[in-house]
Order: structure tokens, then C-alpha cells, then sequence
């Protein structure tokens, strides 16, 4: 009996009919026809995910903002990217961005790109608007460009909108990850 501990949600794998079944057992289950954005719970396990590991990794800043300093590129800003996002920028974090479905970095780019993340279903604030124009120059045309800008120290690499065999490609012959 995890009484809460564990959510259930869609995901890879889990959808609609899974989440019904699973419903008859608990009352512990998101986006299932519910109000609140998934994106938003993901983004902040995904955190926390982060924050944890720097600390047992004893590299996690002091203070508040546990992230300060730590490069984390975002592939992708969506349901899920666009918190992540605002979360890792207001932990200090270093956050690059490499989304392909942005066509550039002016005002009229970011305001474009936003209203249709927002119409397509993002999780979206207008906070997450001005912290991504506060980014610009972090923004990344190519996701080689992105990657290489987490080239020493601890770094994160965030799949944001992607399958898991995201980290396992090669890009211009080098893993994503090792």
C-alpha cells in the first residue's frame, strides 16, 4: 500500500486504459480527465531527481538554490520542458535550450513559438514566456550546439519530448551520453 507515494500517470507504455484499470484500485492517478498538468509533476520529479543526485554526489550548492552553476540543456520545450525550464532557471541552474520547432530567438520568434505551444497543449505559463525570452542567448539552433555547451563539470542532459532511446544515439558519432 504506497497511500500516495506513487502517482500513476500516462507515459510511455501507460495510457488511457491502464490508467482506468488502475483507478479501480486507487485514487492515486493523474491525466485521466483531471485539471492538472502532468508536465508540471514530471518537471518537478525530474528535479528532484537532479537535486538529489547533486547532493549525494556532494556537489549540490549551498543555500536555496541547489542547482546554481549546473549546465542542463533542455532538448525539447513542451508539457514537460517548459516547467522544467522555469524551475531550473530560478535554481541557478545554466539552462541551454535546443528545441527544432523554434525558428529563432527574437521577440516575435519566442511569442510565435509560445502561442503554439500553448494551443498544442503545453503546460505553459506566461512566467515560462519571459524566463524563455530571458534565455535567448541560450537557445541553440542545432543539438549539437546545446550538448556542447555542458562540456566539463556535473552536468544534466534533459530528453525533454523524447523516446528513451534518445540518450543511446549518436550524434556526428558520439553518444549523447556515456
Amino acid at each position: 500500500e504506497l497511500r500516495g507515494e506513487y502517482i500513476g500517470r500516462k507515459n510511455a507504455g501507460i495510457g488511457g486504459s491502464e490508467l482506468r484499470w488502475m483507478e479501480r484500485a486507487t485514487n492515486f492517478t493523474i491525466g485521466n480527465g483531471c485539471l492538472r498538468d502532468t508536465g508540471d509533476g514530471t518537471a518537478h520529479g525530474v528535479d528532484s531527481g537532479m537535486r538529489t543526485t547533486l547532493e549525494y554526489l556532494g556537489k549540490a550548492s549551498s543555500g536555496t538554490q541547489k542547482m546554481k552553476g549546473i549546465p542542463v540543456p533542455i532538448c525539447g520545450l513542451g508539457k514537460v520542458g517548459f516547467p522544467l525550464m522555469q524551475i531550473l532557471h530560478e535554481d541557478g541552474a545554466v539552462v541551454s535550450i535546443w528545441e527544432p520547432a523554434l525558428s529563432g530567438t527574437s521577440d516575435a520568434d519566442l511569442d510565435s513559438f509560445y502561442e503554439k505551444a500553448e494551443g498544442g497543449g503545453a503546460a505553459v505559463e506566461p512566467g515560462h514566456l519571459e524566463t524563455l525570452k530571458a534565455l535567448r542567448k541560450n537557445i541553440y539552433s542545432t543539438e549539437r550546439e546545446a550538448l556542447e555547451t555542458t562540456t566539463s563539470g556535473t552536468h544534466f542532459v534533459c530528453p525533454a519530448s523524447s523516446r528513451i532511446e534518445w540518450l543511446t544515439e549518436k550524434v556526428n558519432g558520439q553518444l549523447r551520453y556515456e
